[in-house]
């Protein structure tokens, strides 16, 4: 499930079609699309093999060209750990799993909190960053509110 984008979805029929808009991205501007994904029975991370693919599209707005790319996404390229992930992948997903709690998604019904805040909290001494240790404080005021 794409988490986030749910009023974003296209469907893959549509997907090449230019007329249904999946929305804008201003110049300068990034987006990060999470995925939560169910590995069938007996697939492991790490595993080799084929996971799926992973298509974007865009048109450039100065010469209206469509442009398409197409990446594999391979099951050797996911950690098997949390730990084991990327600084920048366990922000992104904090950042996620903070707007399901906030949108009361019942995907965040185990969320707990604290646990939450401890994560963006280790992170936020990591990085470095203004913006994570103000997550860091949203993610507190929203605990005592709760």
């Amino acid at each position: 499930r794409l988490i986030g984008f749910e009023n974003r979805g296209v469907r893959d029929s549509d997907f090449r079609n230019n007329d249904v808009d999946a929305g804008e991205i201003g110049a300068g501007h990034n987006v990060t699309a999470i995925y939560e994904l169910e590995l069938q029975r007996g697939v492991e991370a790490g595993d080799r093999g084929e996971l799926g693919e992973v298509s974007l599209r865009w048109e450039e707005p100065v010469t209206s060209d469509i442009t398409e790319i197409r990446e594999d996404i391979d099951l050797d390229m996911i950690s098997e750990r949390w730990g084991d992930t990327d600084d920048s992948f366990k922000l992104a997903v904090s950042v996620a799993t903070f707007a399901e709690v906030l949108r009361e998604s019942p995907f965040a019904d185990d969320i707990d909190l604290r646990d939450l805040e401890e994560e963006v909290e280790d992170l936020a001494d990591r990085i470095g960053d203004r913006d994570v240790d103000e997550l860091e404080d949203l993610i507190e005021q929203a605990r005592r509110l709760s």
